[in-house]
């Protein structure tokens, strides 16, 4: 199963339980699978530095928990990943580029979440979003790492746990 990143934007939808659509969470780009384009890692880049200390940083990570949440919406179970066994945990990759600094953040969530968001039971466990980072792309080290990882992440398809 090849992989390819994509830089074109793409679009994930929440619906209520009647179906009707509430929001689509856009992403910047994404690695899918070449064949059949299943989104594997998503990736979201913004023009400034996420601040700590400052409403920007919340403001960035709600807009990528819910672009999180509409992409398990959308696709509740990736092709390679095994579906509805005991305690099984869930994880998906965000890739975020804010101006000069990369971050990582991995999502972690399971069928209890999945039949939340898709109106099936009622809320018993949340979505767990873990961010590392900054990367400084002018840490030589830093870099080479990330880009260690990222070449194992589009090599296994953002899998990795």
């Amino acid at each position: 199963m090849e992989n390819e990143w994509s830089s074109i934007r793409q679009g994930f939808t929440v619906s209520d339980k009647s179906g009707k659509e509430v929001y689509v969470a856009e992403v910047d780009g994404l690695l899918r699978v070449a064949s059949t384009e299943e989104p594997r890692i998503i990736v979201e880049v913004k023009p400034n530095v996420r601040r700590f200390s400052d409403s920007t940083y919340d403001k960035i990570r709600m807009q990528e928990a819910t672009q999180m949440a509409a992409w398990i919406t959308e696709y509740p179970y990736l092709a390679t990943q095994p579906q509805g066994s005991a305690n099984t945990q869930y994880r998906r990759l965000l890739i975020s580029q804010d101006k000069h600094e990369i971050y990582v953040t991995v999502a972690t969530f399971d069928d209890d979440h999945i039949k939340y968001i898709q109106h099936r039971g009622p809320v018993t466990s949340f979505l767990k979003l873990t961010e590392f980072g900054p990367f400084p792309v002018t840490d030589h080290k830093r870099m080479r790492f990330l880009g260690e990882f990222m070449l194992a992440m589009s090599i296994q398809g953002g899998f990795f746990f």
